[in-house]
């Protein structure tokens, strides 16, 4: 294994790790688990990272592209319009959340690692750089974008709603 390919590889593994955990951290959402709430960020961090290693590595001028930022504005305007009306409940005693089931976040990540597999598995199989990276950038900032914005106006929103009151987190 060549060191392009090593860096390659690890990269992409760096993407990918980061594209599961954020499935993993919405999948208790989706299951309608008590979480704290801080945990509501998680989904929409984690993606927006997955999406900056693709992007920023090996060139991080990539990060400076326009169209990407177009595409980043829309997604997370769509995502922050869906946080605003998430139903939830949010206990500011003990700092926890309950969102109702939704899976539209499920779905996203799901997409978003969908993305990032693909991409990996394309540089690996080759071991050079994907010539369609700009594709796979442009799905997965779409996902990235709209998981950012729903989390963020989702933990805003938690800190502001009325108190109810909830179990404490598993």
């Amino acid at each position: 294994m060549t060191s392009s390919s090593l860096a390659i590889a690890l990269t992409d593994g760096a993407m990918l790790s980061c594209a599961i955990a954020s499935t993993v951290a919405v999948f208790f959402e989706a299951r309608r688990l008590v979480v704290p709430r801080w945990r509501l960020l998680l989904p929409g961090v984690l993606a927006a990272l997955s999406d900056t290693i693709l992007i920023a590595v090996p060139q991080y001028r990539d990060l400076f592209q326009l169209e990407l930022w177009t595409v980043n504005s829309a997604a997370l305007l769509a995502g922050a319009a869906r946080g605003a009306f998430l139903p939830m409940f949010s206990d500011h005693n003990l700092g926890v959340v309950r969102v109702r089931r939704m899976f539209d976040g499920l779905a996203v990540s799901l997409l978003l690692v969908g993305f990032a597999i693909s991409q990996t598995w394309i540089e690996v199989k080759s071991g050079k750089e994907n010539r369609q990276e700009e594709v796979m950038e442009f799905f997965m900032t779409l996902a990235a974008g709209y998981l950012f914005g729903r989390s963020i106006t989702a933990w805003i929103r938690a800190g502001r709603i009325q108190h109810d009151d909830l179990d404490r987190p598993m």
